[in-house]
């Protein structure tokens, strides 16, 4: 079974939220598994909010983000 993050965003200091956007971290064991959230749009002031969303536990220990 796949590992599984999902992370919505917020325009308006966090009143209004976007949907839940999902994307596959790989197979249990698999480390430094980038991950690429595309098509968001432009924003001065936006705050993002990340979950594990797995059938099982784990760890998120740090998120990093290249805006471009």
């Amino acid at each position: 079974m796949n590992r599984v993050i999902a992370m919505r965003y917020s325009d308006d200091g966090g009143r209004n939220w976007s949907e839940w956007r999902e994307r596959d971290l790989g197979a249990e064991g698999d480390r430094m598994v980038p991950v690429t959230f595309r098509r968001l749009g432009f924003t001065r002031h936006r705050i993002y909010q990340i979950r594990d969303v797995s059938p099982y536990r784990q760890d998120i220990l740090a998120v990093g983000i290249n805006a471009e």
